[in-house]
């Protein structure tokens, strides 16, 4: 029977890489390498098993102009970026890019639009579009391009 304190002893020698005839010469006289032999061959799994990291994307400091990038990635970019593309194009976890959306009030489910042209330039759109309107012939039009 091989006692408690000595099986821990095997396990964390396994995990480490020693053979069974290593552990058996640095325990001589306490088990026979028989019995090493056979309760390593039982917990192999868990003399085997190492904990898997893992893989995470290394900490940026996020700067402003890379915020601001990265909202526009993902609202009015013409290309439709979902987080794990924006993380990978900054490399950065994907965890990071969520929280900066929500500090400006971006809801973070769905890509939302914006407009591109702002009201002031609407207007003057519209008054261009009016004035063609008035001084070009009907003629005219299906050869104008918008």
């Amino acid at each position: 029977m091989i006692s408690e304190e000595i099986r821990y002893l095997i396990l964390s020698w396994l995990s480490r890489g020693f053979s069974v005839t290593q552990i058996a010469d640095l325990l001589q006289n306490k088990v026979s390498k028989r019995s090493i032999n056979r309760f390593a061959s039982k917990n192999a799994k868990k003399a085997r098993r190492k904990v898997k990291k893992q893989k995470k994307q290394p900490m940026r400091k996020m700067t402003p102009a890379m915020v601001r990038r990265m909202v526009r990635m993902l609202t009015i970019g013409k290309a439709h970026h979902s987080f794990r593309s924006v993380a990978d194009a900054f490399q950065l976890d994907e965890s990071i890019v969520r929280p900066h959306l929500q500090d400006r009030n971006i809801k973070c489910f769905k890509k939302i639009k914006r407009n591109l042209i702002p009201e002031t330039q609407k207007e003057a759109r519209r008054k261009c579009a009016m004035n063609l309107r008035k001084t070009i012939q009907m003629s005219d039009v299906p050869n104008m391009l918008f």
